[in-house]
C-alpha cells in the first residue's frame, strides 16, 4: 500500500485509463481506502487545531498583558525623563543675580561687584 501512496504522490494513477477493469477496480477501491484514511484523521487533526487555537489565544492573551505593561512601564520613565530634564534646565539657567568677587577685608567681609548702580 505504502508503494501505491507513492505513486499516487507522483501522479501515477494505475489501472486509469486502461481497458482491465479488475485494475480499475483496484485502483478505485485503493482510493477509496485512501479517502477513508483521511476521513477518519480529519476529526483527530481538527481536534489537535483547536487545542492549538486555545493555545495561542492564552499565549496571545500573556503576550498583550506583557505588553501593556511594558507600555506603562515606558510611559512611566518618559515621564520621568521629561522631569528630570527640565529639572538639569532649571539647574542649568545662570543665577538670578550675581556677582564678582573684588576684595576681602580685614574685617571679615567682601567688596563685591554686582553690576548695579547705586542712584544716590
Amino acid at each position: 500500500m505504502a508503494a501505491h501512496d507513492d505513486d499516487m504522490n507522483r501522479g501515477i494513477r494505475p489501472g486509469r485509463g486502461s481497458d482491465d477493469p479488475a485494475g480499475q477496480i483496484a485502483y478505485l477501491e485503493q482510493e477509496i481506502a485512501v479517502l477513508r484514511r483521511k476521513l477518519a484523521d480529519s476529526p483527530r487533526h481538527t481536534r489537535i487545531l483547536e487545542e492549538r487555537i486555545v493555545e495561542l489565544q492564552t499565549n496571545l492573551a500573556g503576550v498583550s498583558a506583557q505588553n501593556e505593561r511594558l507600555a506603562n512601564t515606558l510611559r512611566e520613565a518618559r515621564d520621568q525623563i521629561v522631569a528630570l530634564k527640565e529639572e538639569v534646565d532649571r539647574l542649568a539657567q545662570p543665577p538670578a543675580g550675581f556677582g564678582v568677587f573684588l576684595t576681602a577685608n580685614e574685617d571679615g567681609t567682601a567688596d563685591i561687584f554686582t553690576g548695579a548702580a547705586n542712584s544716590g
